[in-house]
């Protein structure tokens, strides 16, 4: 395993404050976490690529993706749980105690594979 590969994690749980089902509603007709796993892959640089989510569709779509998934526990899915514990919650469960990280927001639609190479 290369430590110097960058991993990716995808938090995108499946309730939202604002726009109901946020991370599986479609810009361009792709939804907005498959758009994050899509870039993520262009990129052509991430060891891994982990979908954090609460919700079984999100998970389907993210495995069809190419997307690892891990399912988080209630407690990380609600609007009070920070990116920072789902962050500790997948370096846990992953056994990471070194290595980098690149956190991907699916509500940020136009991130390309070359945004994250460029990191």
């Amino acid at each position: 395993m290369d430590t110097s590969a960058p991993r990716c994690l995808i938090p995108a749980r499946g309730g939202s404050k604002g726009v109901h089902r946020k991370n599986l509603q479609e810009v361009g007709g792709i939804p907005l976490v498959a758009r994050s796993i899509r870039a993520a892959l262009a990129s052509g640089v991430m060891e891994t690529i982990t979908v954090s989510t609460d919700d079984s569709d999100i998970a389907d779509l993210s495995r069809r993706e190419g997307a690892e998934v891990l399912m988080r526990p209630s407690e990380l899915a609600s609007d009070e749980a920070s990116s920072e514990s789902v962050l500790l919650h997948y370096l846990h469960e992953a056994g990471l105690d070194h290595g980098y990280v690149i956190l991907v927001q699916p509500t940020t639609p136009f991130l390309l594979g070359s945004d994250l190479r460029a990191l």
